[in-house]
């Protein structure tokens, strides 16, 4: 008897983590893929011009749209992906996104020409379109309000592995090496083939016997999970209702300009876009995107800026595994905010630095501006760059998932493109020290922005994040002192609820609603 019981506490503890590990495996990996894409033109770039020996066969002009191609070919896929998931589920767009990803990078690795590179980044733009809208959808979906932080953050340091491995390889040797290493990487990520449909994507569709055995699967039976799936069945069927009342009385236009103006999900967009312009204007993409030449104009030979670019490369990645452990003990604003003005700060002291550099106030040490990038793309690493996609998911609205990550992910796309397509340009033909100066700025600007409208997400289901954007932290916190004497009957024991006005029975895997009808 004492036997079962240990064998059931393991079975809690280990079997809905690492199933939920084995969900999020594949699109990880893909993520790695990501990061290896991104950081490839950093490296292909100037091997290219050295094999040529010439700048002309990749001009200013092709420079910016080699590396801004991806985030560009994303936009339609915003839309497609998200659409596909809410007809035919998230597994649908996950077998499209691998093999697409998969032909791409056969393209990309027979390429002869610049521009079949740039045909084969165009067909694999359905990567950072899967990133920002069915990869969150999945990791949001899948894993429970006790690993998803972790489960989030560390998808995002594993992009950044990507970047550090692709600088690597095309540091050390030819850069195709990288396209290798990219469909090894398709061909580990093959386990998405094999992973259950979510259970709320089931219970959307009204599906709530194999919600349950998924939900089950993946999470246990422990009481907390079996109160999250009690919710969760009995918001989706209030939402069928609705839809069914609601159907066909108006167009589909009308409706989506109904849906946009609810707050429900117009201030997710607004407060996703705020942090994404944060995470943008704080300049570590820059960094990754243009390694490179920021190190040649702040360092004194090519070496000192290759041997930068993969300092910050390792430091970034370490910064990112801190910034992991901190979301789970530390309130995600908090560390956001805090970090922001950290890397402004760093910002402002190596922009100073530069300037007097410029007027030969004081002498350039190659050293020194390594360091100062280092310490800014490090704290940068810990806050934004891990905290902001892992909000950007815990931020989705319930009822209109679909078009929320639609819209949050053109918006991103377009400011990740505009902002990789002009910098070369910047770099060229701006200064420097401006350039950090203006990055510094607007970082403090959007920290106290997020510091004053940004609501904190740090161990709240997705239920009661959406309460906290519709309602008061006050109202949430009366509803809850509401419940606390509510009950349910799990395996036959009377346990306190999180669900005002529900009991909920469970027998055979099969939950029987049982709405108190009190008011009426």
């Amino acid at each position: 008897m004492e036997n079962n019981h240990v064998n059931e506490i393991k079975d809690v503890s280990w079997l809905p983590f690492l199933r939920q590990f084995y969900i999020c495996s594949g699109e990880t990996i893909l993520h790695f893929c990501y990061g290896l894409y991104f950081g490839a033109p950093t490296v292909f770039i100037p091997q290219i011009r050295k094999e040529a020996n010439t700048t002309e066969v990749i001009t200013l002009q092709m420079e910016s749209w080699l590396t801004s191609t991806m985030s560009y070919a994303s936009i339609p896929w915003t839309i497609i992906l998200p659409i596909m998931a809410y007809h035919f589920g998230r597994r649908a767009p996950a077998f499209l996104l691998w093999t697409l990803v998969l032909i791409g990078t056969v393209i990309i690795f027979n390429s002869t020409t610049v521009i079949e590179i740039l045909c084969g980044q165009i067909i694999v733009g359905i990567l950072p379109g899967a990133v920002s809208t069915i990869s969150v959808m999945i990791f949001t979906e899948y894993t429970s309000p006790k690993y998803r932080g972790v489960f989030l953050t560390l998808k995002v340091a594993t992009y950044f592995w990507g970047v550090l491995v692709a600088n690597a390889i095309g540091t050390f040797f030819y850069w195709k090496n990288i396209i290798i290493l990219m469909l090894v990487c398709c061909a580990m990520s093959s386990t998405i083939f094999f992973c259950p449909e979510s259970p709320m994507w089931l219970a959307s569709k009204g599906r709530f016997d194999e919600c349950i055995k998924v939900h089950h699967w993946l999470n246990g039976h422990d009481a907390v999970s079996e109160n999250e799936l009690l919710c969760l069945i009995k918001l989706n069927k209030s939402k069928i209702s609705d839809i069914n009342r609601n159907e066909l009385k108006t167009n589909f236009f009308m409706k989506f300009i109904q849906i946009i103006k609810r707050n429900t999900i117009y201030k997710p967009i607004l407060f996703s876009s705020l942090t994404s312009l944060l995470f943008i204007c704080s300049g570590k993409l820059a960094c990754s995107a243009y390694a490179i030449p920021i190190f040649n104009k702040i360092t004194t030979s090519e070496e000192a800026a290759y041997n930068g670019m993969l300092i910050l490369d390792v430091f970034s990645v370490l910064g990112m595994y801190v910034g992991c452990a901190l979301s789970k003990y530390f309130k995600r604003k908090a560390v956001l905010i805090c970090t922001s003005l950290m890397g402004a700060m760093s910002l402002f002291i190596l922009s100073c630095y530069l300037y007097l550099v410029k007027y030969s106030i004081v002498t350039l040490n190659q050293y020194l501006t390594i360091t100062l990038l280092t310490i800014f793309s490090t704290v940068i690493s810990i806050g934004p760059i891990v905290l902001v996609p892992c909000i950007h998911g815990e931020l989705a609205p319930i009822k209109y998932r679909s078009i929320y990550f639609i819209l949050n992910s053109i918006i991103l796309s377009i400011l990740i493109g505009t902002t990789i397509k002009i910098l070369p340009f910047l770099l060229r033909y701006g200064e420097i020290y401006i350039v950090f100066s203006v990055f510094g700025f607007m970082t403090c600007v959007l920290a106290l922005l997020v510091y004053k409208y940004l609501p904190e997400t740090k161990d709240r289901s997705l239920s009661e994040i959406q309460q906290l954007i519709e309602g008061s932290v006050t109202e949430i916190q009366k509803e809850k002192a509401n419940v606390e004497h509510t009950t349910y009957i799990f395996n036959g024991t009377t346990c306190e609820g999180d669900c005002r006005n529900e009991n909920f029975s469970i027998q055979d895997q099969r939950i029987d609603l049982l709405i108190d009808n009190r008011n009426g």
